[in-house]
């Protein structure tokens, strides 16, 4: 529901204008900073300047993940982080495709959608390092590979 309200008034969402802000902060990168980013928590100081030099309201997180990542971590932070959680997504369906017995494939079922949840949800939401998201992220790696292990 919130997502669907979130594509209906992009246009007048408050993620809408950070994430305007935060694309013409990276418009600005040098060359180093779009491959190695600016660092762990440079966004919050330089969106803070920003936004008390324009006047405009400061927020804590870009609230996307994508952003968030290439900011602090640059395009190789991005890759890795994403490449990561894309090969932890494809190793737990190639364990769920060779899984026979009934009651483990649909453990394997809950932990994709688990999976699944937790990155639609947090993009949208809240920051990617944040014990918000860390925490409870951290608990379904753990889940999924020892499902992958098993």
């Amino acid at each position: 529901e919130r997502i669907d309200d979130l594509f209906i008034n992009l246009r007048w969402d408050e993620r809408a204008e950070i994430w305007l802000q935060v694309f013409d902060m990276l418009m600005s990168n040098t060359q180093a900073q779009w491959l190695f980013g600016h660092g762990l928590g440079q966004f919050l100081m330089d969106f803070h300047s920003r936004g008390v030099e324009q006047q405009f309201r400061v927020f804590l997180s870009p609230h996307n993940f994508f952003f968030e990542i290439l900011y602090s971590h640059g395009i190789l932070g991005l890759v890795v982080i994403f490449g990561a959680v894309l090969t932890l997504f494809g190793a737990l369906v190639q364990a769920l495709g060779r899984c026979t017995d009934p009651i483990h494939r649909l453990e394997g079922y809950v932990l994709v959608s688990t999976l699944t949840a937790s990155l639609v949800h947090g993009v949208f939401t809240i920051p990617f390092f944040s014990r918000d998201f860390l925490l409870p992220f951290g608990i379904l790696v753990s889940l999924i590979l020892f499902y992958i292990t098993d």
